[in-house]
């Protein structure tokens, strides 16, 4: 037998959590017996995180259903009246309090946590996970967009299929589409308006701390958050912006023109974050796997806007204009940084240099050319 990939290992930790009753919240004594403060606080937030790991799952599986249900997904208000019926796991206690505990049997300090002001980021990450997994559902799970650039995106999407993309031709299917993309996207807005000011731009701070309760210096684990927040915007648009550039969907010009300025606004965001990573810490031992394997969906962006947008200027005939050469060469700048990013991670981590020989392949595949 060879050994157990990520992936099973994962099945197999969300299966033992389930065996242990990690899913219904510690304070029900008569599933789980008396346990102090810091053990119910330590449970809440592992089975957190095996949820939030099973949406981001790196071992690009093909597409099965979710060991956890909807149903037993963490509760994210915190309303405790609103929970008496329910036994699903409570919102774990923000990071200033679960910090301040000094000892297994201590309490914590009451710190106040003030909305606007303070970070949570273990709360902040899992919110931001569950709206990734709707993201997927419309069509951006990693696997498939892996399979689209490693075959070259030379085919149609197949249509009809769980989380495709609707025809065209299907004018209520895809205006429905269009309706859920709106929809995600509120959600995404919604969620960086829940961050304080001070959080909403890592590029701002020079100096990170791995403490996550620190406002200055700001947490290492914000970096990787706002990675996935901007990417998530491109993972969105981008199954509607892949088949529309292997020719299996044609978008209305506005809605093309809109996703198209929205994912480069985004990559532009993951491009400067990168940047200012890796300015302050080049070996980016402080960022999770995480942040790295969310940077191929902007990746494979930049290759298909190149692509769509300069694919005039591959003819001989056509002579660029000073500013279309100039926008061909940051685009390139931006897609060349993010292969360095990914072959960084690559030296500890086997997927990321994998990712990055994907889309090495799919920008040498497509004739995408260094100058215009």
């Amino acid at each position: 037998m060879g050994e157990a990939s990520a992936g099973q290992l994962l099945a197999l930790s969300i299966r033992m959590a389930v065996g242990l009753r990690y899913d219904v919240d510690p304070d029900f004594e008569d599933v789980h017996p008396p346990a102090s403060w810091l053990n119910k606080e330590m449970r809440r937030r592992l089975w957190w995180t095996l949820c939030a790991m099973e949406v981001t799952d790196c071992s690009l599986r093909d597409h099965v259903s979710r060991m956890v249900s909807d149903a037993d997904q963490p509760l994210l208000d915190r309303i405790p009246v609103l929970h008496d019926s329910s036994r699903r796991v409570r919102a774990p206690a923000p990071d200033a309090m679960f910090e301040s505990v000094r000892t297994e049997d201590g309490l914590p300090a009451m710190v106040p946590f003030r909305p606007g002001h303070d970070l949570h980021c273990a709360e902040q990450s899992v919110r931001l996970t569950r709206i990734f997994a709707e993201i997927q559902d419309l069509g951006a799970e990693m696997n498939r967009i892996v399979k689209d650039a490693s075959s070259n995106a030379g085919r149609r999407p197949s249509h009809g299929a769980e989380g495709s993309l609707p025809s065209t031709d299907d004018a209520i299917g895809y205006r429905q589409h269009i309706l859920r993309r709106q929809e995600l996207e509120r959600k995404l807005d919604a969620w960086l308006d829940q961050l304080p000011e001070w959080a909403r731009n890592v590029t701002q701070h020079h100096v990170f701390t791995a403490s996550t309760a620190s406002q200055f210096p700001p947490p290492w684990q914000l970096v990787s958050v706002l990675l996935v927040y901007h990417e998530c915007y491109v993972a969105l648009y981008l199954p509607t912006l892949f088949a529309a550039y292997s020719g299996g969907l044609c978008p209305p010009p506005d809605d093309f023109h809109r996703l198209v300025s929205l994912h480069r606004y985004h990559c532009g965001k993951v491009s400067q974050i990168i940047e200012h990573v890796l300015r302050i810490d080049p070996s980016v031992m402080h960022v999770s796997l995480i942040g790295a394997y969310f940077t191929f969906y902007s990746s494979i962006a930049l290759a298909v806007v190149m692509k769509t947008q300069y694919s005039m200027c591959q003819d001989d005939d056509v002579t660029p204009t000073p500013e279309q050469s100039e926008d061909m060469a940051d685009l390139r700048k931006q897609f060349g940084l993010r292969v360095t990013w990914l072959k960084i991670f690559a030296e500890s981590w086997y997927l990321g240099g994998y990712l990055a020989s994907v889309v090495e392949g799919f920008m040498e595949d497509n004739a995408v050319q260094a100058t215009v």
